[in-house]
């Protein structure tokens, strides 16, 4: 009779963990959106070459500069699934670093497991938040993705929680993901008193994610055409401009651990570039959206002839606005409705915001008119205000050599420059969205970028680039070589301090990997030459001076 009757207790409370997990699965999941049309006549993809497609008057191609370029026109449903169907092998790749991305950081199964649920939870009732268009673009864009991720989710439910990604990035790691920073001058401060807005978009989660970026010409049938520049399958706007010359750009806010999903700030942005010609339509767009981080929207408008930032948080709003026709953004609030925040002071007391900030002033002093080429010198500039150098890649300068991408809008004229590398110390390449847009009909085999290149710097032809490109691939290859619990040599450590000698990072990996090994002697060491350079995140330092303390117990 006990015997039965424990098992009876074993069943009932299988059947309460059952009904338990019956009820998670149904609270977490996101139904497919409503669709109108979903008997679109599947027109097959016609392989123009191996990086060149098209479908009806909409294709996706690489150009000289190993920019793709895609144009897609139509319904929100149809524009995504023609994103999704021209870009898929880019959009397959981009999933893989991704995914590959996060379960390198996380050695147990278990954690993992745990980590799918609670994004999962986090972002149940993103729906909620995001317009059906958008809803139906991410759907259409997800009906090519792969199968091979099933295991993380349904397909549009990923692609829809991918779209968080920029927002949930800047709350981990403390922030290390995200620096960017932006200007934009216009009146007495421009050189030819037109708006010129630059900014380097610092979101950074591994080399492959950022190999295929996609520059998207989006003629969509309700509000303006738009470009917009990110990765394959982003729906969201993370840099653009529309063809009625205003131009959004995304800069993170101070972080605070988001407790729920609501609109990503890029699909915000996108509403916005979507549907805005002004700043007062901008921030009306703004006023009306509820996001779960903290962001600074940087606006340029042809119509208003100036930009300001509008500074975002869950629960406020404000604008920041200049009469001098400078305005300089990086990643803390400058309103005085947000400046004061705890959030917002303790930011900027560990972080590298406020030495960008001031670095900026520097960069654009009231005697400069800002042209062309000085903006592109300031998206360069490597330095900050310290005669000490704090090396190459370093997050406390403004271009940190990592940027995902680097642009530059010409509102007045339409103009939009595009770096072609990985930094922008390589060349810029100029696009006109008036001609574009009203040649859109026949540009399909006609190159979309001009003439116009602004040359790569100085710098990219010395050796201290080449080591500096040398010395990024091998960084990562140790770092690879660690996280797979490898044996990394000494000579591969010192080679890696060679090629960059100023900057912390390489000290600093070599310092951890023996501190994790007990090898504390080499620790003691790396780690104290790291702590002598220029490092831009308190949490770092607070982690070697806990290493260090640790080696003396050992």
């Amino acid at each position: 009779m006990a015997i039965k009757k424990r098992y009876r207790i074993l069943l009932y409370l299988l059947f309460i963990i059952v009904i338990l997990f019956a009820l998670f699965a149904w609270s977490i999941y996101i139904p497919d959106p409503e669709i109108n049309n979903e008997n679109i006549e599947e027109i097959p993809r016609l392989k123009i070459s191996d990086t060149h497609y098209q479908i009806g008057p909409n294709w996706v191609r690489k150009n000289k500069y190993d920019i793709w370029e895609m144009y897609v026109e139509g319904a929100p449903y149809e524009r995504g699934l023609l994103m999704g169907r021209l870009c898929q092998d880019l959009m397959d790749f981009q999933e893989a670093s991704f995914v590959e991305n996060v379960t390198s950081n996380f050695k147990s199964n278990t954690k993992l497991f745990f980590l799918k649920y609670l994004v999962a939870w986090q972002n149940r009732k993103l729906p909620d938040y995001i317009p059906l268009e958008y809803q139906q673009e991410i759907y259409g864009v997800s009906r090519s993705a792969s199968d091979k991720y099933d295991f993380i989710g349904p397909k549009y439910q990923r692609k829809l929680m991918y779209h968080a990604a920029h927002d949930i990035g800047h709350t981990v790691q403390n922030m290390g993901l995200v620096g960017c920073s932006a200007f934009a001058a216009w009146g007495n401060h421009s050189a030819d008193g037109n708006i010129i807005a630059g900014r380097n978009f610092d979101f950074f989660i591994g080399e492959a994610f950022r190999k295929n970026r996609v520059l998207i010409f989006s003629k969509p049938e309700t509000g303006y055409a738009f470009t917009s520049y990110s990765w394959p399958g982003m729906v969201g706007v993370l840099s653009g401009m529309n063809e009625a010359g205003l131009s959004v750009s995304l800069n993170a806010g101070p972080p605070e651990l988001p407790m729920q999903a609501k609109m990503p700030v890029s699909i915000l942005a996108r509403e916005i570039l979507q549907y805005a010609s002004t700043i007062e339509e901008a921030v009306s767009i703004a006023k009306k959206r509820e996001i779960f981080v903290s962001q600074s929207l940087f606006i340029s408008s042809k119509e208003d002839r100036r930009a300001v930032v509008i500074e975002k948080t869950p629960d406020h709003l404000a604008v920041v606005e200049s009469d001098e026709g400078l305005l300089l953004c990086t990643n803390h609030f400058q309103s005085p409705a947000l400046k004061d925040m705890e959030e917002n002071v303790s930011f900027q007391e560990v972080s590298s915001t406020g030495r960008r900030m001031e670095r900026l002033q520097v960069l654009s002093p009231d005697t400069l008119a800002i042209g062309l080429e000085d903006a592109v010198n300031i998206l360069r500039d490597q330095n900050d205000n310290s005669s000490i150098p704090s090396g190459y890649g370093n997050e406390e300068n403004i271009n940190i050599l990592m940027a995902h991408h680097s642009i530059l809008f010409q509102p007045e004229t339409y103009d939009v420059w595009i770096s072609v590398g990985l930094s922008p110390v390589e060349e810029f390449v100029r696009y006109n969205l008036q001609y574009i847009f009203t040649q859109s009909d026949t540009l399909k085999s006609q190159a979309l970028y001009s003439d116009d290149i602004i040359a790569s710097s100085s710098w990219a032809k010395t050796e201290a680039f080449t080591n500096y490109k040398s010395y990024l691939k091998l960084y990562f290859d140790i770092k690879k070589q660690i996280d797979q619990d490898k044996k990394v040599s000494e000579k591969e450590f010192t080679t890696l301090i060679q090629l960059n000698p100023q900057l912390y990072k390489p000290y600093l990996l070599a310092g951890n990997y023996y501190a994790d090994n007990e090898i504390c002697d080499k620790a003691n060491k790396y780690l104290s030459l790291a702590l002598e350079r220029h490092i831009p995140w308190q949490k770092e330092i607070d982690e070697i001076g806990q290493q260090l303390e640790n080696c003396k117990f050992n």
